[in-house]
C-alpha cells in the first residue's frame, strides 16, 4: 500500500523556504521583533530571492508602532512639517510657459516630388507594386490629400460630371469636396473604372517603404506621406491661391487660420515677391482699369 508523503517546508537559503508539495518559495524572517511569513508566489529561485530582498526593504521602511495612526493625525503631522519654511513661496511662481517655436518640417519642392514618383515607378522588379506605389504618392502630391483619405477613396467618390472628389476629414469629422485639379486629372483618368463604382481607386494603404527607398536612392531627406501634402499647400500659396480656398480644399473650417499659422514662413516669402509688383507703373502683363465714382 502506497503511503502519502507529507508536505514540508525546506530551508534553501537565508530566510528562504521552499514548500515541497508545489515548489513555491516562502520568506521567513524577523522585523522589529515580529516574525514575518509570506509567500513569494514563485517557483523560480532567482525570482524568489529578488522578491525576498524587496520584501525586507519594504519592511525596513515601515514603523510598526504607528499601525493605529489615523489619517487625520497623519495630516496634522504633515502640516507641521511645511510651516516656517525659509522660502514661503516659489521664486518661479511668476514665470509663464514659453511657447516653443514651430519647427519648419522638411518639404520637397515640385521637382523633387516628380523625381520621387519617377524613381518609384522605375523599380520594374516590383512590377505591379511599383506602379501602385508611384500612383499613390503622385495622388498625394497632386490632390493635396492625406494617406488615409487616399487609401479609402472609391471610384464612386469621384464625380466626373461636377469634376469633384468627395472625401472625409478626420479632424473636423465631416465630409468635403475638392476640385479635380488639371494636374490631377490625367492620373485619375488612368485609374478610372466606370464599371466598378465601389472599387478602391488605389489597392494599397500606404507607400511608406517605397518613399523611404526612393529618398535613399535620390539622396534626399526622409520625406513621409504628409510631406507631399505640405508641398501641395506650399505650392498653392506660392502660386497665389487664396488661403481661405486652400483651407477649404483641406477640409478645414477655420477660414485659413491654421494654414496661416503653420505656413507663415511661406507667406512671408510669397508676400515679398508680391511686393515687387507694387511699383509706380504698370507691370508688363497689367491691364489698366478705369474706375468711375458714382454718387
Amino acid at each position: 500500500m502506497r503511503t502519502r508523503q507529507k508536505s514540508a517546508f525546506q530551508k534553501v537559503g537565508e530566510c528562504l523556504y521552499r514548500y515541497s508539495s508545489n515548489g513555491v518559495y516562502y520568506a521567513r524572517f524577523e522585523s522589529s521583533g515580529k516574525e514575518i511569513r509570506r509567500s513569494l508566489r514563485t517557483t523560480d529561485r532567482t525570482s524568489a530571492q529578488r522578491a525576498l530582498a524587496w520584501l525586507k526593504q519594504e519592511r525596513e521602511q515601515i514603523d510598526p508602532t504607528q499601525g493605529k495612526l489615523t489619517l487625520a493625525e497623519l495630516c496634522d503631522r504633515y502640516s507641521a512639517t511645511i510651516q516656517h519654511r525659509i522660502i514661503a513661496t516659489s521664486p518661479a511662481a511668476h514665470l509663464r510657459y514659453a511657447k516653443r517655436q514651430k519647427r519648419i518640417r522638411a518639404t520637397p519642392n515640385f521637382e523633387e516630388f516628380k523625381a520621387i514618383v519617377e524613381t518609384i515607378r522605375s523599380q520594374k522588379y516590383n512590377g505591379h507594386d511599383a506602379e501602385e506605389s508611384a500612383d499613390f504618392v503622385e495622388f498625394l502630391g497632386l490632390a493635396g490629400l492625406g494617406k488615409a483619405q487616399a487609401a479609402v477613396l472609391r471610384q464612386s467618390d469621384i464625380d466626373w460630371q461636377r469634376e469633384t472628389i468627395t472625401t472625409f476629414s478626420h479632424k473636423t469629422k465631416s465630409g468635403f469636396a475638392i476640385p479635380i485639379y488639371p494636374q490631377l486629372k490625367p492620373l485619375l483618368l488612368r485609374r478610372r473604372r466606370a464599371d466598378a463604382p465601389n472599387e478602391r481607386v488605389f489597392k494599397i494603404n500606404d507607400a511608406k517603404r517605397a518613399i523611404a527607398n526612393a529618398c535613399h536612392r535620390l539622396n534626399m531627406p526622409q520625406y513621409s506621406h504628409i510631406s507631399f501634402r505640405r508641398m501641395f499647400i506650399t505650392r498653392a500659396i506660392e502660386r497665389g491661391v487664396d488661403v481661405k480656398v486652400i483651407s477649404e480644399w483641406q477640409g478645414h473650417k477655420d477660414g485659413g487660420k491654421l494654414i496661416l499659422d503653420t505656413y507663415s514662413h511661406v507667406n512671408r516669402a510669397h508676400s515679398h515677391r508680391m511686393a515687387q509688383l507694387m511699383t509706380d507703373g504698370l507691370p508688363e502683363n497689367g491691364v489698366p482699369i478705369t474706375a468711375g465714382v458714382s454718387r
